[in-house]
């Protein structure tokens, strides 16, 4: 191992590789290669942003499919306001917490 350390040290290459996957270990996904990337800047895509986008667009295209959805979210939002409302409130707590 110090030999190793010291052969990276001066600059070898396989060592440094050798040391580095032996103390951070081989990686788990790989990396987009350079022509990817170079292309999807080209086009103009973005993964991150593409998944990111993905449920916006899909509620556009299908709004049939999320008709109903604000529902659901307005009556979830009622039920924690409820409970926050019911342990703030409660005859448990000696006085109402206050945000600060």
């Amino acid at each position: 191992m110090d030999r190793a350390k010291e052969m990276a040290k001066a600059g070898d290459v396989p060592a440094r590789a050798w040391l580095a996957q032996y103390l951070m270990g081989k990686p788990q996904g790989s990396a987009p290669t350079p022509l990817t990337v170079v292309v999807s800047q080209l086009v103009g895509g973005d993964p991150v942003v593409d998944s990111l986008a993905s449920p916006l667009i899909n509620r556009k295209k299908f709004p049939s499919l999320y008709a109903d959805d604000h529902n659901w979210e307005d009556d979830l939002r009622a039920q924690v306001a409820a409970e926050v409302a019911a342990k703030v409130l409660s005859p448990d707590c000696a006085s109402p917490q206050t945000a600060k």
